[in-house]
């Protein structure tokens, strides 16, 4: 029964080579073309005319010592393809470096890989490599182009490129479609406690930015228990950023937090996300505001929100220094994708019509390219109370119920119009 055994997974481990070695085929095929080489030519003193057509179709089986001479006489570089033993090793560091957010081993691995032109699990490896990298543009360019090889995936591959999509449309702020690819692991084999917990973190992040608190939390502390287990303690430490950032989305507070040792397994610009985070809370605002560097990303908001806090005291020197600043950053429409010194101008002059319109030509756009939910409340307050205050009662209703309608379809929830309380919603007076 042992041998049986034994015969099965070495049976197993074959087939799946074999499988994963199935793209080198159409790249022989690729490359022979490009030579204006027949197959004939190619197989002579190699291998049978059959053989290879058969190969370059992937219905033959593997026969290393014929790759490694069609390889050498088609002059195709072994740096340009990967054996399927060490394919499989690459892919599954690369999900476990996803998994801790190591970055550093990350990016070591996928150098050694960079000349290879196609490799199906290498493929998958290279998006989860974007994802954990924040390259929105081209983990969705990948993303998109792996779909196309479904078929080619085993259900190790196909958890794998699920959990690195679901990861990119994270990146780039499509929360409802991320939840969509997360929900179907609940149709497929995934019994692995480092993929429950990535999973449930993933969902922590969807549900926190569309406003479902309850789903965030629960999920959150599903992946925070596996993460103790495993002392992933970098996911842990973003857990503990995301809370944060949720409780404030919440209730415009910020969390209690006895302990913020998390920060030290935090990057620069995570950092500044947190003092940003406390500052919106009314915590030391302007303290934490200088702790943010002028080289990241959040130092624009960080110049608005100083200029906002001190709207009161707006002929003050620091007031007028921050808003030049802004003003100077703003010039450039790469360095700020919102003109925050237009809008600190139209508050300061109190010119709210104009600043109504601002906000829904501008700000409300981007509210929903972000998919936040958050900011979307916030706008659509603002923006009612503008219209409420002109009394323009049928405009802010009609733009409150249109946006909860966004929102309910965002969350996925079915809410017949009757049931909207515009006015309690939004707290408006």
């Amino acid at each position: 029964m042992i041998h049986k055994l034994i015969m099965d997974v070495e049976k197993r481990n074959q087939a799946t080579q074999d499988f994963y070695l199935g793209g080198l085929g159409l790249l022989v095929k690729k490359r022979r073309m490009y030579l204006n080489m027949t197959q004939e030519t190619l197989a002579k003193g190699i291998c049978s005319n059959t053989y290879l057509s058969k190969f370059e179709n992937n219905a033959a089986p593997i026969n290393n010592e014929f790759i490694g001479l069609i390889m050498e006489k088609i002059e195709l570089g072994y740096d340009s393809v990967i054996l399927p033993d060490e394919m499989i090793e690459i892919f599954e560091k690369a999900l476990d470096y996803y998994i801790r957010d190591d970055k550093n081993q990350f990016e070591i691995m996928m150098h050694s890989v960079k000349q290879v032109e196609f490799a199906i699990l290498v493929d998958i490896a290279r998006l989860g490599y974007y994802v954990t990298l924040g390259n929105q543009n081209e983990a969705n360019e990948l993303s998109e182009n792996l779909y196309h090889f479904l078929t080619s995936m085993d259900s190790k591959a196909l958890n794998a490129f699920m959990i690195f999509s679901a990861a990119s449309k994270i990146l780039n702020h499509r929360y409802d479609e991320a939840l969509k690819i997360l929900e179907l692991f609940k149709k497929l084999d995934s019994h692995n406690a480092d993929l429950v917990g990535i999973i449930a973190y993933q969902k922590f992040i969807c549900y926190g930015n569309l406003g479902l608190i309850n789903q965030s939390r629960i999920n959150a502390e599903e992946a925070r228990s596996i993460f103790v287990k495993s002392k992933n303690y970098r996911r842990l430490a973003l857990i503990d950023l995301y809370q944060i950032e949720f409780s404030y989305y919440e209730s415009e507070t910020i969390i209690n937090y006895n302990n913020i040792s998390f920060l030290e397994l935090l990057n620069q610009d995570e950092k500044d996300r947190f003092y940003l985070l406390l500052a919106l809370g009314k915590e030391n605002s302007f303290e934490n505001l200088m702790k943010i560097s002028k080289n990241s990303k959040y130092y624009v908001e960080s110049l608005f929100l100083n200029c906002w806090l001190r709207l009161n005291e707006k002929n003050s020197s620091d007031f007028l220094n921050y808003k030049d600043e802004l003003y100077q950053i703003c010039l450039n429409p790469q360095h700020s994708r919102v003109n925050y010194h237009h809008w600190i101008v139209l508050m300061e002059l109190g010119a709210y019509h104009d600043l109504r319109s601002f906000l829904l030509t501008h700000i409300l756009p981007l509210a929903y390219q972000y998919q936040s939910v958050f900011l979307l409340k916030k706008i659509t307050k603002e923006i009612a109370s503008f219209s409420f205050t002109n009394k323009r009662y049928k405009d802010a209703l009609y733009e409150i119920i249109n946006i909860e309608s966004d929102i309910a379809k965002l969350q996925n929830i079915k809410k017949p119009i009757g049931m909207l309380n515009p006015q309690s919603a939004y707290d408006i007076e």
